[in-house]
């Protein structure tokens, strides 16, 4: 693969390509998809797919990384503030904007033909960062219960993420972090 530099062409031939990638794979499984037909949804030949990707499972390992990327980006910061109150409603929405402002890239992780192993890696950093931040705010707690509530949290955040999706984002950022904060500190009560 050659080098590509990061000029306005290659962002809008990745943006086409993308929005291919997210058009087809609403309609049918990965394995599915074909370079060709990618190609032509996205109107551009193949040899400028392979500029930028080897292959089908190449861009959605790219697509993956950049989710990663700014995934952390949301909550890490949000995470790492231990003189602050429990927000959790403030790290959903942020998450919530991201998938707003992005939702080619939502569609590939959170609709019917989506990876799911990148989903569960995702709830698996999401989880271990919770508890690694819950358990120096809750210090008394055992670290299995520890564990579990954050296990339970971040598979919650993730189904509502999806229902919300597949209702078609209709509800409010607000509606949907406020949602979400009610029933984590609902649960909070739970280390009490």
């Amino acid at each position: 693969m050659k080098k590509i530099t990061n000029d306005h062409r290659t962002r809008v031939t990745k943006s086409l390509i993308i929005k291919a990638f997210a058009s087809l794979i609403k309609e049918k499984p990965l394995h599915s998809i074909t370079i060709i037909e990618l190609c032509k949804q996205a109107e551009i030949n193949r040899g400028t797919f392979y500029t930028h990707y080897t292959d089908i499972y190449d861009l959605l390992h790219q697509i993956e990384a950049e989710m990663t990327e700014n995934f952390v980006k949301v909550i890490d910061p949000l995470l790492h503030i231990e003189s602050l109150p429990l927000r959790p409603g403030e790290t959903t929405a942020q998450i919530i904007k991201y998938i707003k402002e992005n939702p080619d890239l939502c569609t590939i992780t959170l609709g019917e033909y989506s990876d799911r192993v990148f989903t569960l890696e995702l709830i698996n950093y999401a989880k271990e960062e919770f508890i690694t931040s819950y358990s120096s705010r809750f210090e008394n707690m055992p670290p299995k219960k520890v564990a579990q509530f954050c296990t339970f949290v971040c598979s919650g955040c993730i189904g509502l993420l999806q229902e919300w999706y597949t209702e078609g984002m209709t509800s409010s950022l607000e509606d949907i972090a406020e949602t979400a904060e009610e029933i984590i500190l609902m649960g909070v009560d739970f280390f009490k």
